[in-house]
């Protein structure tokens, strides 16, 4: 073949193939937009936590209009690495890739607007804190809940320091109906919560369930009742006893509420006034029941007048 030939048909396929990528330039033209796509830190690391990170990034797509056109922002995911990263503010690449599934055209290209962004990490800190329970429905009337029994005892918090420095308490929130003689049993959710009783959300607990049994109590109750003194024997004759002063005249005991039903006044140790002429004053103990206390002392003065009959 003469080697003008060839030169004319080399010529004539470079020409061809230059006016195909201009004709193609020009029906679908280079265009770029921007996409908000969610950044997505990449940490494993159970001594920092993620302070601070911006939620997106904007991301430069490039390619032509029909290509744009099929990529959006749920296509892509911008990634940043933070392994081996330490508490403290980082500066860090980010990189732009196909999400999970999903498939870009080969023309486009990806380019981060920012090619930095700034990450705040906070070291983990951890402690052991007493579970406490705590029972959202009242006792039924004249019981109490006993001590309860807490399963395990103690729970794990970890967080950042300054949100763990906040905790007051780890709670066991126990709802559920008491019944008496029957134990109130089961599992129930545990709470982080501060002085003030607000929930820390940024301190987890670990375990974040516990077991509770306890048992209702009776209470003791209180009453007030008069002091009726023991008055035996009789005075001598041609006088009479004209008045009895107690000091105190009632006192307020404490017990069972069955007993302290059943009880209406207490009495005295006996005070005879056997052949009495004369007025006469006696400190004597008050009988309770083993089950009744004062809360103070049981003595009381007893003060007798004695005038004569006629």
């Amino acid at each position: 073949m003469p080697r003008g030939n060839t030169f004319y048909k080399v010529a004539s396929v470079l020409v061809a193939a230059v006016l195909t990528v201009y004709v193609y330039g020009e029906r679908n033209p280079l265009r770029s937009t921007l996409l908000s796509v969610r950044l997505m830190p990449q940490l494993q690391s159970s001594s920092v936590l993620i302070e601070s990170v911006p939620k997106s990034v904007q991301v430069e797509v490039r390619g032509p209009k029909g290509s744009l056109e099929m990529v959006g922002p749920d296509d892509l995911q911008a990634i940043i690495n933070l392994a081996g990263k330490g508490p403290g503010i980082h500066r860090l690449r980010v990189g732009i890739e196909p999400a999970p599934g999903a498939t870009l055209p080969p023309e486009v290209t990806l380019l981060p607007v920012e090619p930095l962004v700034t990450v705040g990490l906070t070291a983990i800190i951890k402690r052991t804190r007493p579970l406490q329970a705590v029972f959202i429905r009242p006792a039924p009337a004249g019981f109490a809940y006993g001590v309860p029994a807490v399963d395990p005892p103690a729970a794990a918090v970890s967080g950042p320091r300054e949100a763990v420095s906040r905790v007051a308490q780890i709670q066991v929130i126990v709802d559920g109906a008491a019944i008496p003689r029957k134990p109130l049993e089961g599992r129930f959710p545990v709470r982080v919560v501060d002085k003030s009783g607000a929930e820390v959300p940024e301190v987890k607990a670990k375990p974040d369930m516990a077991s509770v049994k306890v048992s209702l109590e009776r209470t003791a109750g209180q009453k007030e009742i008069l002091v009726s003194p023991n008055i035996t024997g009789a005075v001598a004759p041609g006088y009479k006893i004209s008045s009895i002063a107690v000091d105190p005249q009632s006192v307020i005991v404490t017990g069972a509420p069955d007993t302290l039903g059943e009880l209406n006044f207490v009495t005295t140790q006996e005070i005879s006034v056997a052949g009495l002429t004369a007025d006469e004053s006696r400190t004597v103990q008050m009988l309770l029941p083993d089950s009744v206390s004062t809360g103070g002392s049981r003595q009381v003065n007893v003060a007798i007048k004695v005038t004569p009959a006629f």
